[in-house]
């Protein structure tokens, strides 16, 4: 869906990304039941290994965004940040942390940020500056995993009340009249039940003992 000139219509962007999602809590639970035991040094592995898979090759993507040529637009654009949010903005762009809430903020010529609902209806949003665009879904994973220890070993009744909240704030939010990108899948209260679907098939199909 990202290349120019190919149809989209066999996977559109936000079902690609939801079954990433799914994907995800099923992969998620099943090394937490398989490889880490549940304790703080178990947990504390689990943390270890995520970031080893998540940041050299985030790192390795950054490196190459420095080298190409237009970067140079992008990086005039932070010159008109205020000090505190280019700190901010620039540790986001390098620890991906955060870089998923920049969908929600508008920065009007002053340098001033707003919030917005719809980013495609404002002239400038932040998150247009980030150096790896497509960062806000490893922002989302990582809270994923830090979560994962805590919340993917609590009882299936638990698991299926979160994932029901989850849901029911998406049905609320669209009959609100934000059933459009970003709420749609960048919205990580709502997709953390996606998540949580596919730990529960990995627990009713393969698990032994979450």
């Amino acid at each position: 869906a990202h290349v120019p000139g190919l149809p989209s219509a066999f996977c559109s962007t936000d079902l690609a990304v939801q079954l990433f999602y799914l994907i995800s809590g099923f992969y998620m639970a099943l090394v937490l039941d398989t490889k880490y035991e549940h304790s703080t040094a178990g947990t504390r592995a689990f943390l270890f290994n995520r970031i080893l898979r998540i940041y050299p090759l985030y790192f390795f993507a950054l490196f190459i965004r420095l080298l190409t040529p237009n970067v140079g637009l992008y990086l005039e654009h932070w010159a008109g940040l205020k000090p505190l949010l280019l700190g901010v903005f620039a540790a986001s762009n390098l620890f991906v942390v955060g870089q998923d809430m920049f969908l929600w903020l508008g920065i009007d010529l002053q340098g001033n940020l707003f919030l917005t609902s719809n980013f495609q209806n404002i002239p400038r949003s932040l998150h247009t500056l980030v150096l790896v665009p497509q960062a806000w879904s490893l922002a989302i994973e990582l809270i994923f995993y830090a979560l994962s220890p805590w919340l993917l070993r609590k009882s299936t009744r638990t698991l299926g009340l979160v994932i029901a909240v989850s849901l029911a704030m998406r049905v609320f939010l669209a009959s609100q009249g934000f059933g459009h990108d970003p709420w749609t899948y960048r919205f990580w209260p709502c997709e953390i039940g996606i998540f949580l679907l596919g730990a529960l098939s990995y627990r009713w199909g393969w698990g032994r003992s979450l």
